[in-house]
């Protein structure tokens, strides 16, 4: 048997950042959501705080601009300046594109 069987069957576990879950989840699914948002969360607040601590912040001022599908994640994870931009990354590349003149 194919190992990249076992991938093509597996079940699809859909996880929304909206309410954070508990951290003790009470079904398989239930933790899969918690171990994803929480795991996710405290992996970012340690980079964050990594960064803080390298650039010689204190960590309730270093100010975080969250952008991409993912940023939705983080809201509540850092206790900071905070803010999402969805167009962060798109408003940058047409900013690189008029400097180009290729716009």
């Amino acid at each position: 048997r194919c190992p990249l069987s076992l991938l093509r069957r597996r079940p699809r576990l859909r996880v929304r950042p909206e309410p954070p879950p508990p951290a003790l989840g009470r079904s398989t699914r239930a933790a899969m959501t918690a171990a994803a948002i929480h795991g996710f969360r405290g992996m970012a607040r340690g980079i964050l705080l990594a960064l803080a601590d390298e650039l010689g912040v204190p960590e309730r001022r270093l100010r975080v601009v969250a952008a991409g599908g993912a940023a939705p994640w983080l809201r509540g994870a850092w206790h900071g300046p905070f803010a999402e931009d969805a167009d962060l990354t798109l408003r940058g590349m047409a900013m690189i594109a008029r400097r180009e003149g290729l716009i």
